[in-house]
């Protein structure tokens, strides 16, 4: 089947033409290369390949994709099932993709997994757009919350994953449809903040009488009417909910819709929210309102004060200079969590001063391999500049947005960046406009570029947050377990917030009970502590963005007990020259997930070793980690390569592929 498609509109082009290769399960499973549709064979194939996209890249083992298929009672020849299913997706894949058989559909050890970054798939384009909104709802634009939620649902086309049976697609089903019913609802609610509650009164009315146990739907209609200027209406909305809700659980409606109902009754003024004419009094004659899309600081933050100095020295000197010259920019650098967005947020809000015109905002990392599109960043930099109407075409924007800019002091703040081309395009072209970009990679390709690596926190520093976090009397109670902790952490402030929060909120557990737990949930190849998997979040998208050869080496290499891997060692790992190794080796720490010493040797951070670990055990699986530590330690013992141990994976014929792809 290779039925051709029709263009998405201007605001939103048709992924379908645009993606070099999109996949659809928000729907019907689907496949697009360059707009015409692929055959994906039959429902149970095509449940294979939604499983291995809803898995992100993860290893899916075979007898997870048995289960998910038949549930309890799978036939005999299941496992040559799934070898055929995978078989024939490849051969359909293959030739339109330029990856070899093996390099799309990765077989890792008794399963598989989706090259991460090879593929575009809507569901994360979805939580892209979603997240996209929440940040523009955060800073008060509902205006532009509204529009990427719309363009967040336009990637819908119907029920999600329609035609494949199962129990996995059930599961999957019904968290889906929860995501869409719930951005759905974020959208109403920017909406109604916009300005828009007369349309969508009856988009509410139609989706309660679809869903009429949701409070938030009765909750958002009972605002709409209230602002529509119809408060009976709104008042007996509520008491309808009330009477399903005893009718029909034998309860009454929570907290937030009793608020509401008290606050109509009582003419609650904040209720009909901020006008535009009420802005626009506030503001001189003819002068727009300049954007403010800063995140709020940490109210924790904690030292750096060297680097937050020095950085804000940049700023401000660079601040209302020449208009001709190309505007400054400062990189900030460093591994996975160690703080970057907080110390660039924290350095623009200490000069807003300078930059009266306001400041624009961006996350542009990436999701799903791939960072934020330059054009779609453009358009919300022209929207909240007051642009209108937005152009089409990165060209055009990247025109628009440096004329908008001309003239005014701003500063910009580009968060997660992926690369120097991605974040070229976005830059003023020349002006009195400041630019801070925080990103893993080292940039080189930004000239004039001030660069600031850092490092974790000091040790006096983690302890002087942790001490914020569970009070000076807790860490005097236990010093040694407080500097345990700290150690265990690595100086790595989310790690630290993340268990200085937890203890926060257990006023009973001494902290060294939290240092037992942290070591032990890091280290267990298993499920993890919601504490130690947001600990491990932003490694986990750190592994993800490295090509797959640089994946497995930095997994595998950290099953020596050594924190040291040497460009000779890692070559023996890989069954590769030493100078392809430099090249992985290099590629990963441009990533800040090692640290670089002299030439051809590499050190893994304490943390970083131990989540690396982790990730090893569970990808690759306790064999070959087992084949690896014993070959690592054959190497520094300068024993000869143990005949025999495993070849290196089928996945590993990826490493003939250039660095990062």
């Amino acid at each position: 089947m290779n039925t051709q498609i029709s263009a998405g509109s201007a605001l939103e082009p048709d992924p379908r033409r645009t993606a070099n290769l999109w996949f659809e399960v928000l729907g019907p499973v689907r496949a697009w290369h360059a707009g015409t549709e692929l055959d994906l064979g039959s429902p149970q194939q095509r449940a294979v390949l939604a499983i291995l996209l809803l898995s992100r890249g993860w290893q899916v083992p075979r007898d997870v994709l048995i289960d998910a298929i038949w549930g309890d009672d799978p036939p005999r020849a299941a496992p040559g099932t799934i070898r055929t299913y995978i078989s024939r997706l490849r051969r359909c894949l293959d030739p339109v993709t330029g990856y070899r058989a093996t390099e799309l559909i990765t077989s890792i050890g008794d399963g598989y997994a989706l090259t991460p970054g090879a593929v575009t798939v809507d569901a994360d384009v979805f939580t892209r757009y979603v997240a996209d909104a929440h940040e523009a709802r955060d800073e008060a634009d509902a205006a532009t919350a509204a529009t990427r939620l719309r363009a967040a649902l336009g990637l819908w086309r119907g029920m999600p994953l329609a035609g494949i049976q199962g129990p996995y697609a059930d599961s999957q089903r019904t968290r889906l449809a929860e995501l869409h019913m719930a951005a759905t609802e974020d959208r109403l609610a920017m909406d109604i903040e916009s300005g828009g509650q007369l349309a969508a009164i009856a988009e509410l009315r139609t989706l309660l009488n679809e869903h009429p146990l949701r409070e938030k739907l009765s909750e958002l209609l009972m605002l709409a009417l209230y602002r529509a200027g119809r408060q009976a209406d709104a008042l007996s909305v509520f008491t309808d909910a009330r009477l399903l809700l005893r009718d029909e659980l034998g309860i009454d409606p929570g907290p937030a819709l009793r608020d509401l109902h008290e606050r109509i009754l009582q003419a609650d003024a904040s209720l009909t929210g901020p006008s535009a004419a009420a802005r626009a009094a506030d503001r001189p004659a003819g002068k727009p309102e300049p954007p403010a899309q800063l995140p709020p600081p940490h109210a924790d933050f904690t030292g750096r004060a060297d680097t937050l100095d020095a950085i804000t020295t940049v700023l401000t000197d660079a601040a209302g200079e020449d208009d001709t010259a190309a505007p400054p920019v400062v990189t900030i650098t460093g591994m996975p969590g160690i703080g970057k967005t907080a110390l660039a947020v924290h350095a623009a809000r200490a000069v807003l001063g300078a930059f009266p015109d306001g400041q624009l905002y961006a996350g542009v990392g990436a999701v799903a391999g791939a960072g934020a599109d330059p054009a779609d960043v453009l358009a919300g930099f022209l929207r909240a500049l007051g642009h209108s109407p937005v152009p089409a075409g990165l060209e055009e924007l990247t025109a628009a947005c440096r004329a908008a800019l001309a003239g005014r002091r701003m500063l910009i703040v580009l968060d997660d960046a992926q690369c120097a081309t991605q974040v070229t395009s976005l830059l003023p072209a020349v002006g009195m406009c400041v630019v801070i970009v925080t990103t893993q990679r080292h940039l080189l390709g930004l000239p004039g570029a001030r660069t600031f690596e850092i490092a974790g926190l000091r040790p006096d520093e983690s302890l002087r947050l942790l001490e914020r976090l569970v009070g000076e009397d807790r860490l005097a109670a236990e010093p040694a377990a407080a500097r345990r902790l700290v150690i265990a952490c690595a100086g790595q402030p989310l790690a630290l917030r993340t268990v200085g929060a937890r203890l926060a909120t257990r006023p009973r557990w001494r902290i060294a009970t939290m240092v037992s737990q942290l070591e032990h949930e890091l280290i267990q190849p298993v499920a993890s502590h919601p504490d130690c998997a947001l600990v491990e979040a932003p490694f986990d998208r750190a592994h993800r963005r490295l090509g797959v050869a640089e994946a497995f080496l930095f997994r595998q290499a950290a099953t020596s007990d050594s924190p040291e891997i040497s460009a000779a060692a890692a070559a023996t790992l890989m069954d590769l020259p030493q100078n392809r190794a430099v090249a992985l080796l290099e590629s990963i720490a441009d990533n800040h997930l090692i640290e670089a010493g002299a030439f051809g040797a590499y050190r893994y951070d304490p943390l970083v070793k131990i989540v690396a670990w982790r990730m090893a055990l569970e990808i690759d699986g306790p064999q070959r980690c087992a084949s690896s530590r014993e070959l690592l330690s054959r190497h520094a013992r300068g024993e000869a390569f143990p005949p025999w141990l495993p070849d290196i994976p089928a996945a590993m014929g990826a490493v003939a592929a250039p660095v990062g792809q």
